[in-house]
């Protein structure tokens, strides 16, 4: 089966349907199947009973159980399916716990769809990967068990030690589980393999290539077989293993051989009619879900429902749009006027500091003249003392010589 987005289910989990329509209406553009719940619990309920749902989108803020306890029960059977939270708000407390329940991602709301389709298209391809995985691990599966079933295998370690016989090598050796426990590919080699031969294998395989041949083998009783072996080493962390894988080659075990062929054959058939069958049950499937959906179409008052819905969330929008619009002009007005406003102040710094700046000057100017008028009183000031000086000393003569006259 090839997995595509065509099969993607995803979960929508939000208390308001509004909520809900509006991712459902988005999603379903791409996406064939897509659940919903109105609440928590609810949404787990569908969780267990569903298997196939791939994708979850939470609201963080639900009844019965919220987001975050939703993702942690989700998150106790399957820790790798993508789980969305969307929320109005981040909480940093919140956001640590949703990280630690290994949430694939959060989304504010309102939700920006393109991330949101983004996001789901990640979520989408990790998911088909997952799936073709599983079913390619199945298919491997299936052939191992067929390869089991027409072959006789076993594996042993370098020296030797036999480690595991599947049961068609069992039952030509005649060895059983308590046997192996002891036996060593010594014991099952026929005598007649020479050491050379031997030793030649072992270093084929221990340099990690394929060794291919006819050797000749021993029972527990002594038969004699032949196995056309395939022998490759396995890389293990504690001990490298040696794997071979073998098909009987005698005449009568040739016939066996060619009836295992058969037998498998006939699984593949069975595979292949399975995966028809699969793929007519899906087309049906799709074939009647269209069918749902042109009765479902066809239904006039849903359609008129939808249209009224429809015609309501456009005039809200248009509502929103001439509020933002309104919201710009009233903001884009009060970025002029405070503009306007730090322009006259800066004006007004400027002539302040012009004014300041010529006040400094005249009173630079005042202070020269003034310590040059202190400089002429000082002068001045000398020249008083100088000439009181030369007074008193003519008063002094003068005394002397009235005082010479009287005599």
């Amino acid at each position: 089966m090839n997995y595509s987005f065509d099969d993607i289910l995803i979960l929508i989990v939000a208390n308001k349907k509004e909520d809900r329509d509006i991712l459902k209406n988005i999603l379903s553009k791409y996406f064939k199947y897509i659940d919903e719940a109105e609440n928590g619990k609810i949404a787990f309920e569908k969780f267990r009973e569903n298997k196939n749902i791939d994708i979850i989108i939470s609201d963080i803020n639900i009844s019965e159980i919220d987001g975050i306890n939703l993702l942690k029960l989700v998150r106790m059977s399957n820790f790798n399916i993508p789980f969305l939270l969307t929320t109005e708000k981040i909480d940093t407390e919140v956001l640590l716990k949703a990280v630690e329940l290994n949430v694939s991602s959060f989304l504010l709301k309102p939700v920006a769809f393109s991330k949101l389709l983004e996001k789901v298209d990640l979520f989408c391809e990790q998911r088909i990967m997952e799936k073709r995985l599983i079913l390619k691990k199945e298919e491997i599966k299936n052939y191992l068990e067929a390869v089991d079933k027409v072959s006789l295998i076993y594996k042993m370690y370098e020296n030797g030690k036999i480690t595991y016989m599947n049961e068609s090598m069992k039952e030509v050796t005649k060895y059983n589980d308590e046997d192996i426990k002891e036996l060593n590919f010594s014991d099952i080699i026929h005598p007649d393999i020479t050491k050379k031969s031997i030793e030649d294998t072992w270093t084929q395989i221990k340099s990690n290539k394929l060794w291919r041949g006819n050797t000749k083998f021993i029972s527990k009783d002594k038969e004699v077989f032949y196995l056309n072996n395939t022998i490759f080493k396995i890389n293990n962390l504690l001990e490298d293993e040696y794997i071979t894988i073998s098909f009987l080659n005698t005449k009568e075990n040739l016939e066996k051989r060619d009836f295992h062929k058969k037998v498998l054959l006939k699984i593949q058939e069975a595979n292949k009619k399975e995966f028809e069958l699969k793929k007519i049950n899906n087309k049906l499937s799709e074939e009647l879900e269209d069918c749902k959906n042109i009765i479902s179409n066809c239904n006039e008052d849903k359609l008129i429902n939808l249209e009224n819905n429809l015609t309501s969330k456009e005039k809200k929008i248009k509502l929103l749009e001439s509020e933002i619009l309104e919201f710009q002009e009233k903001y884009t007005k009060m970025l002029q006027n405070k503009k306007d406003e730090l322009e006259h102040h800066i004006n007004n710094v400027q002539k302040h500091r012009m004014l300041m700046d010529k006040i400094k000057n005249e009173i630079k100017n005042q202070n020269i003249e003034l310590d040059a008028a202190h400089d002429k009183i000082k002068v001045s000031l000398a020249d008083i003392t100088r000439k009181d000086k030369i007074i008193k000393d003519l008063r002094f003569i003068i005394e002397e010589m009235e005082n010479n006259l009287g005599q």
